[in-house]
């Protein structure tokens, strides 16, 4: 939550073109955090930032154009943003053009971007596809892809085959399996694979409860940016 002060600070650098200060302060009036909800100045530090070329902008707007119904406008930023390879967007924009709210017919363009999120390790991207698009004859071999991306080196679909098996997305659910597959990811750099598989050792699925083990993927995790492990380091480490 911003305090005043932080809208304060993001103000002042904001008016002196500070493009990720707009981007926060755009954010925080899309939100309401630590300002009154406001669409119109919302957009306005959006635009500006996103014309820089920050990619959080990008989607930022997309999405607020999307929440005012200018689905126009949210493909155009959306796009933006997919050309910077964002996951998000590509995840949103997906779903808009496998939904033909667009006003064209869905297109195997969705898919192919819903696919690229998902093996880049977009939950909400894999979670479509299993719901959405796929039959049920193409979900195993759904997963053989995913492991010849895997073997080709591919650290997103690492982390997707756990996401898969310990979520039962396509597979029945298999804890051990899902280890399996974020410690590859993890050790691959992947913050996501380390934030979940220090979620499976403090919960003791899939592997022995292991606190220390659990706050060195939390740190690790953290360190890349990963709020939820910032989170959970505070609350259960006092850190």
């Amino acid at each position: 939550m911003n305090s005043a002060v932080d809208i304060a600070l993001m103000l002042q650098k904001a008016n002196t073109g500070d493009p990720r200060a707009r981007t926060r302060l755009g954010i925080a009036y899309m939100e309401g955090d630590g300002v009154p909800r406001n669409d119109d100045l919302a957009e306005r530090w959006l635009t500006m930032a996103a014309g820089q070329g920050i990619t959080e902008a990008k989607l930022r707007l997309g999405m607020l154009h999307e929440r005012r119904g200018r689905l126009d406008r949210a493909e155009e930023q959306y796009a933006a943003a997919v050309a910077d390879r964002d996951a998000e967007a590509m995840h949103r924009l997906g779903v808009l053009i496998c939904r033909g709210a667009l006003g064209r017919r869905p297109s195997r363009e969705g898919i192919e971007l819903l696919e690229t999120a998902a093996a880049r390790g977009h939950e909400g991207a894999e979670e479509y596809l299993a719901v959405h698009v796929r039959g049920p004859g193409l979900r195993h071999s759904k997963v053989a892809s995913y492991k010849a991306r895997a073997e080709l080196g591919d650290v997103g679909a690492l982390f997707t085959l756990g996401n898969i098996h310990e979520n039962g997305l396509e597979v029945p659910v298999d804890s051990l399996e899902a280890a399996i597959w974020y410690k590859m990811a993890a050790a691959n750099g992947h913050p996501r694979a380390r934030f979940r598989l220090g979620t499976m050792y403090m919960e003791g699925r899939g592997v022995p409860r292991d606190r220390d083990e659990a706050r060195d993927l939390f740190r690790a995790a953290a360190a890349q940016g990963s709020a939820d492990a910032v989170r959970v380091l505070a609350e259960e480490f006092g850190e």
